[in-house]
């Protein structure tokens, strides 16, 4: 149905969808990045564009993938250039959580791991004088005596997640931690070793592709973009009132094209990611204690079975502007 209405359009406006869409929304406007998004996904003359850049999670040139579809749909215009360029930014912030992911714990993270204990445990000493070998690191829920093996199926990221939920959340992670760790043969879950298996269904979705509207823009910085693009356009205007141009729309693209540095905001993207993803973990952590709350299971082995249920309600809630909205508190 979707493609005979796309086709009756482009032949009463003359326009393709991509073109409508970014002519459509204000630059600046997440609406506009996920209309492109989805209009990408659907075409069948974008093939190669669709698996560079909504389909993998790889680096990728905004100026030659602008070029691209210029090519096939032969059109050209600012808004095109925006969504692209924050595309690429959602796949630099997915890829940036995945190397956390493949990084393995290792003393130089020690730091992290006495602050989560300090977070949880406030004003308690642990068992031991070596770090990595130590019983009190069961009382928040690892398996082991040293934390570093439990952090190899989440990486670095795993650790950083359960951080900043100790860190940011601390009275919430506290209470969950006291509900459930007091005795996990009792009807409790291990609280680290749940945040990690969090940490992979979370990077899961992410990978997956099913979260790149928690990965958008913040309204500052499309501002950012969009004072740019009036200063752009003014000069434009300038320019063709002077008789040096009679189209300011491929002036104006072509002029933002050129001031487009791929790597110039990359780090503040990644940043922005992780930030972005510490939240939903956050959210995701609180939901499934309550999911578990509810469920009452007997013990911890009952973990599958409130588990799997949960990643199918998750699943659903982040097919939603409303669920992506939960999960980023916005």
């Amino acid at each position: 149905m979707h493609s005979i209405v796309k086709t009756v359009l482009h032949l009463i406006t003359g326009k393709s969808e991509l073109q409508r869409i970014t002519e459509k929304y204000p630059i600046g406007r997440n609406r506009m990045v996920q209309h492109v998004r989805s209009s990408i996904k659907r075409s069948k003359r974008l093939g190669d564009i669709k698996e560079k850049v909504v389909i993998n999670c790889g680096d990728f040139s905004v100026k030659g993938v602008v070029q691209s579809i210029r090519n096939v749909k032969r059109f050209e215009n600012p808004g095109l250039v925006f969504a692209v360029a924050s595309l690429r930014r959602t796949n630099v912030g997915i890829a940036h959580l995945s190397t956390l992911a493949n990084t393995p714990f290792s003393g130089a993270h020690d730091s992290a791991l006495v602050e989560l204990w300090n977070s949880l445990k406030p004003g308690q000493v642990r068992e031991g004088s070596n770090l990595h070998h130590s019983k009190s690191w069961s009382e928040i829920g690892f398996q082991g005596l040293d934390p570093a093996t439990d952090f190899r199926g989440g990486g670095l990221l795993s650790l950083e997640n359960l951080r900043y939920f100790a860190r940011e959340n601390g009275e919430i992670a506290r209470q969950i931690l006291n509900e459930q760790c007091r005795d996990i043969t009792q009807g409790g879950f291990p609280f680290a070793i749940t945040g990690i298996n969090l940490t992979a269904f979370l990077l899961s979705l992410a990978t997956k592709r099913r979260l790149d509207d928690l990965f958008s823009f913040s309204s500052s910085e499309a501002e950012d973009v969009a004072l740019n693009v009036e200063r752009v356009r003014a000069r434009s205007a300038l320019a063709s009132s002077y008789g040096r141009s009679d189209e300011t729309s491929p002036l104006l693209s072509d002029a933002i094209l050129e001031t487009e540095d791929d790597h110039q905001d990359d780090e503040q993207t990644k940043a922005l990611a992780l930030e972005r993803f510490n939240i939903a973990y956050s959210v995701l952590f609180t939901l499934f204690s309550n999911r578990w709350r509810q469920a009452a299971p007997r013990d911890a082995m009952g973990f599958p079975l409130v588990f799997a249920p949960f990643k199918k309600e998750v699943e659903h809630l982040v097919e939603t502007e409303e669920g992506i909205r939960e999960l980023a508190r916005l």
